[in-house]
């Protein structure tokens, strides 16, 4: 969905209403991603496993695949200033430069440093998750039985602030206030999911489907002022679904969408860039069809029905790209920093065990 939203083409498929409005499930995944992370670490983090430890795992996890990305478009900028190859504009232009590759980098990307979506634009929401990440250790370390207080204290002021501001879709321009809001929400949700292990039973499939109707109708006609609130909604969409108990639960647990889940890492972050390679190539042929947004990247504007099925296109190539990019980037990354995790881990623990048996 986030995908197609980012896709610049006409088309039916694009202009669907929920297609038009789907940047809000950005926020969906922040909401999953503190709830997930909760659920995963906070028992552990508790118990003393080390906040370092804790960040070290998740950096081979963002990473790799991250830089990897960055890499490729600097080539292409290097490429481009040599005269390698032509895009119809300079190298290293507005978006582009070395100080927002820098940023990008170093996952600052999402504090209001650049005046526009710099590199790979998606990234943003990297370096927010990044942050969230750094905050979840810290809160989780220092607060410890009063972490859920802290939480709701972090999220009120993130939700204040995205109210009183009037920017519903913060991204380069201080999106880890987005970041911070729905994880910190996920993250209370998982501790009322925890407190409550209620079943839905009989009712599961119905709360489940009220439930995806409601979400689907919010994100298409809430209005512009309150977007920002829709963490909540999301937040009861993950509670209803962690119980796995309706008809929809089930069809999720399908062998396809697992696996789409596993990719969905590696479909987010190509997908502005194969989008714009992808209309590279229908310009080299119809260059009729391709025009250009005021920030200079290409637009498909011929027929509609091209334009849709351009949109197929693009999603089937980006998960087949995806599919090459979680084996070969983001599987061998996984095993490298869980390896690392383990060996430091064993190492701090073996110290520790000689530091009692020496006193």
């Amino acid at each position: 969905m986030v995908a197609l939203f980012h896709f610049p083409a006409s088309g039916a498929i694009v202009s669907l209403p929920i297609v038009a409005n789907s940047w809000l499930f950005v926020d969906f995944f922040f909401v999953l991603s503190g709830f997930v992370i909760a659920a995963a670490y906070r028992r552990r983090l508790s118990e003393g496993f080390s906040p370092l430890l804790f960040m070290w795992a998740r950096f081979w996890r963002l990473y790799p695949l991250h830089i990897a990305i960055l890499c490729v478009m600097l080539l292409s900028e290097v490429l481009l200033a040599a005269g390698v190859v032509t895009a119809g504009r300079e190298p290293f232009g507005p978006g582009k430069t070395l100080s927002e590759f820098f940023y990008a980098a170093t996952l600052v990307n999402c504090f209001g440093l650049t005046d526009e979506l710099g590199w790979n634009g998606p990234s943003w929401s990297i370096g927010g998750e990044w942050w969230a990440y750094a905050t979840f250790a810290t809160i989780e370390v220092a607060a410890r039985t009063r972490a859920n207080l802290v939480w709701l204290i972090v999220a009120g002021v993130a939700l204040a602030l995205s109210a009183f501001s009037g920017v519903p879709d913060r991204t380069f321009n201080w999106g880890i206030l987005r970041a911070l809001l729905g994880f910190g929400i996920g993250t209370l949700t998982f501790a009322i999911h925890k407190r409550y292990p209620f079943k839905l039973w009989k009712m599961a499939s119905v709360i489940e489907i009220i439930i995806i109707a409601l979400s689907a109708l919010a994100v298409i006609f809430t209005p512009a002022t309150l977007k920002f609130a829709t963490p909540l909604l999301f937040a009861a969409v993950v509670f209803t679904f962690a119980r796995s108990d309706g008809l929809i639960s089930g069809l999720l647990k399908a062998p396809l969408l697992i696996r789409l889940g596993a990719l969905s890492y590696s479909i987010y972050l190509w997908q502005v860039m194969l989008q714009a390679r992808l209309l590279d190539g229908v310009g080299l042929f119809f260059p009729e069809y391709i025009s250009r947004n005021s920030g200079g990247a290409n637009v498909f504007a011929g027929p509609a029905w091209i334009g849709d099925t351009l949109a197929i296109l693009m999603l089937a190539t980006l998960i087949a790209f995806s599919v090459l990019s979680y084996r070969f980037i983001e599987l061998p990354g996984q095993r490298f920093g869980r390896g690392q995790v383990h060996r430091i881990n064993r190492s701090m623990v073996k110290m520790a065990t000689r530091r009692c048996d020496e006193s």
